[in-house]
């Protein structure tokens, strides 16, 4: 299968903090993949790779950067938006000059706020509400972990639908509602662009703003990287408390048994 085929860099640590911006052997994998799961001249296929450069290892999109996180190996993912908020309280300068989207959509109303997404946004509304999870201008969904599907109906210019599945995470967020202006990344307030309906990628950009309004889920420019972080958490004391809790149980077995010999 094509989502079995990994590809593994090593984390940089960068000031304390495992992460690091995905390099062309991740994108030309994610290609190849595509061209197996959804076939060259498919819509799909030009959906998912629209913007992507697959030899300088550069682009950021909702569709690829989605599709990136099956070939990414155990304890790695593509970085969600809380992630972005570690990287930068550890090193902001992890952003200087790019910008990267997270895997994640905020569904915010039934009502396309373009044309272009009436279809995906259909099909999606539907599974949400079939399984009774509420959404609204106010209290956004924000969906993670979607399967991407090909769709050859003529009517939808992306030919990929979202699918539901067990991994899907769901989750109401305030922080996206149409009209506010700021948002908490990490320990830092920044600038937030949101709009009232329809769907929205996220993304983080090397100019402090988060956005939350573009229509286009396929966008992507020259300036945009994939950030990989690891699963299991991104700050270096998760790592060092993973280490050293088990090295001090250690000794401490060790020592009550000298204390019974003594």
């Amino acid at each position: 299968m094509a989502s079995r085929r990994e590809v593994t860099r090593e984390p940089q640590i960068i000031k304390g903090f495992k992460a690091f911006e995905a390099d062309n052997k991740l994108y030309r994998a994610v290609a190849e993949g595509s061209v197996e799961k959804f076939g060259k001249n498919s819509q799909a296929y030009q959906t998912v790779m629209n913007g992507i450069d697959t030899d300088k290892g550069t682009g950021s999109q909702y569709f690829f950067n989605t599709e990136a996180g099956l070939y990414l190996p155990q304890g790695q993912r593509v970085a969600k938006y809380n992630d972005l908020g570690e990287i930068n309280d550890t090193d902001p300068s992890f952003f200087n000059g790019i910008y990267t989207d997270t895997p994640e959509l905020v569904l915010r109303t039934a009502t396309p706020s373009w044309k272009n997404n009436t279809k995906i946004l259909e099909n999606l509304v539907k599974q949400v509400k079939e399984r009774g999870l509420e959404f609204s201008s106010e209290n956004p969904l924000i969906l993670s972990n979607l399967n991407l599907v090909r769709d050859d109906n003529k009517n939808n210019p992306y030919g990929i639908l979202l699918e539901m599945n067990d991994s899907t995470i769901a989750e109401n967020d305030q922080r996206f509602a149409y009209g506010k202006n700021k948002i908490q990344l990490g320990n830092q307030p920044k600038t937030l662009w949101t709009k009232e309906n329809g769907l929205s990628w996220v993304y983080f950009n090397w100019d402090g703003d988060v956005s939350s309004d573009y229509d286009d889920l396929q966008g992507s420019y020259d300036d945009g990287r994939v950030a990989v972080v690891d699963a299991e958490g991104v700050s270096i004391k998760d790592y060092i408390s993973q280490e050293v809790t088990p090295l001090q149980e250690k000794f401490a077995e060790i020592e009550k048994i000298i204390k019974r010999k003594v």
